[in-house]
């Protein structure tokens, strides 16, 4: 049977992993209001996910740097913070007012009174024409693939975000 944790052994393990708490927050918000500085001057607008998932990311990065760069669990979180942000992008996100019936789908009503469109998934959606700058997103009028929304990702305090 698993016993509830001591706080002061909750801080003592975290004291070892990352270091000591001060020089760590010292580090994590002056990555995180670099990032925020040169956005703001490169007129770069973040919307909340984007932003939070900086700030955790840039908090592990410096609990990285501030402790044990070997802890596999700090890696682990920076992917997890990123796919959580990847997945919230706004070309893998559709309102529903957007969505288009899928080819060859009934329209509105013609299945009888009430009967609805079926929703396009975002995997009908065609991806955009690769820009001039030698991006190699794929070809226009193919379907990107897209990862399941709000995948759930579990940090190393056994939050589940």
């Amino acid at each position: 049977m698993n016993q509830p944790q001591n706080l002061e052994n909750v801080l003592a393990d975290r004291g070892q992993q990352y270091g000591d708490f001060g020089p760590q927050a010292m580090l994590s918000q002056a990555l995180k209001g670099m990032v925020y500085q040169h956005a703001q001057f490169m007129g770069v607008q973040l919307n909340p996910v984007q932003r939070e998932g900086i700030e955790m990311i840039m908090h592990k990065i410096a609990r990285i740097a501030n402790g044990n760069p070997d802890n596999p669990d700090s890696w682990l979180d920076i992917s997890g913070y990123a796919r959580i942000v990847h997945d919230r992008l706004p070309c893998f996100m559709m309102r529903p007012e957007d969505a288009q019936p899928q080819a060859g789908a009934p329209a509105q009503g013609e299945n009888g009174p009430g009967e609805p469109v079926p929703p396009v998934t975002p995997t009908d959606v065609a991806a955009p024409a690769p820009e001039a700058n030698g991006d190699t997103a794929a070809p226009a009028g193919e379907a990107i693939p897209v990862p399941p929304d709000h995948t759930p990702f579990v940090d190393t305090l056994g939050i589940v975000r």
